[in-house]
């Protein structure tokens, strides 16, 4: 007879005189086993315990997604779960001090883990990375944290600048939405700070043997502060594509003088929004192509090297439901001014408008 599957292990679990909790095991651990989480920890940390590492983090990692708890209170987990049976793992073996010695064996390998991950991810289930976003968010944290290098206070995303907090870039594939890369920040690291930290990771990522299969680069989609000229301008020389909203300066301003109401009109865009049911006539987008020039300062040790200058395209997009946005603010400033006026008008002559100044 073969190796017990899953299925018979869970099945012998749940005959036990004990009640043992199922809860989303057989839906998570098969994701697991595929990405060869096991396989992959110890092949990169081997021991010669009798409980390799490989299994304590997938109790770990089912733990974290099924029902968070301190490590002192992991083993109580698993022996209401019938995880301890399916791993053959006895409880009394999860005690925190064997928990906190597996993260730390682990850590110094945890980047090159996540990547085996994700691209065995990628080959499993086939991932598209023609296109990634790519973007920064923030979690924040109650408490002092006086001796930490990357709780900080910043700029809060969550409304919380009261609160220290620690940012996470990530990149996400476009169809699918699986993390392909991250890379946690300290809390007061500012965005425009990152992009060229972020195309180098990227690019070391993508030239990975494993994924030689892959044809062409992908395409970035970001907001403003990642779009900047030495990030432009790295992507010219890695011949990666990107895509996003460029900050309003005088450039941008005077490329939006360029195009007329009349060539917008002519310029209807096919896209559609999906949650927008509107009748065949309605135009939701216009846009007009325009060509835009980058210049690539030197770097500052380097003042003798002349600027580069890429010369890519902008889209001049019109939107009705901007349109509409900005017409209701239109109106509700010039509200606003007209009451202001009108209650000057009520108290002329009165009070401190009595007087000229």
């Amino acid at each position: 007879m073969g190796n017990p599957t899953l299925a018979d292990t869970v099945r012998r679990a749940i005959r036990q005189p004990d009640t043992l909790q199922l809860g989303a095991i057989p839906l998570l651990y098969p994701i697991l086993d595929s990405l060869g989480l096991r396989d992959i920890v110890n092949e990169l940390c081997p021991s010669e315990a009798d409980l390799d590492l490989g299994r304590v983090m997938l109790v770990l990692v089912l733990n974290r997604l099924m029902s968070p708890q301190p490590l002192c209170w992991v083993n109580r987990w698993t022996t209401r779960s019938v995880l301890g049976v399916a791993l053959d793992i006895p409880p009394t073996k999860l005690y925190d001090n064997r928990l906190g010695r597996a993260l730390d064996g682990v850590y110094g390998y945890l980047g090159e883990i996540w990547a085996r991950l994700v691209v065995r991810a990628i080959q499993v289930w086939q991932l598209d990375l023609s296109i990634l976003h790519w973007d920064i968010t923030s979690f924040y944290f109650e408490g002092a944290y006086t001796d930490s290098e990357l709780i900080r206070y910043g700029h809060s995303r969550d409304h919380q600048s009261g609160a220290k907090q620690i940012n996470l870039q990530a990149d996400v594939t476009h169809q699918t939405r699986v993390p392909v890369g991250y890379r946690v920040l300290a809390g007061n690291t500012a965005d425009i700070t990152t992009p060229l930290g972020h195309l180098q990771a990227l690019l070391r990522f993508l030239a990975r043997p494993e994924l030689a299969a892959l044809h062409g680069q992908p395409l970035l989609v970001s907001d403003c502060k990642m779009i900047t000229p030495a990030a432009v301008g790295g992507c010219h020389h890695t011949g990666l594509f990107y895509l996003g909203p460029w900050a309003r300066d005088e450039q941008v301003r005077r490329v939006l003088r360029s195009v007329s109401e009349e060539e917008l009109a002519a310029h209807v865009l096919a896209y559609r929004p999906r949650r927008q049911a509107q009748a065949a006539d309605f135009v939701p987008y216009r846009g007009v192509w325009r060509p835009f020039t980058i210049s690539v300062p030197p770097p500052p040790n380097r003042p003798e090297v002349k600027p580069e200058v890429f010369t890519d395209r902008v889209l001049v997009l019109w939107s009705a439901g901007k349109a509409r946005l900005d017409a209701q603010k239109r109106r509700t400033y010039l509200k606003r001014l007209l009451d202001g006026l009108d209650h000057i008008r009520r108290h002329l002559n009165q009070g401190r408008y009595a007087q000229r100044d």
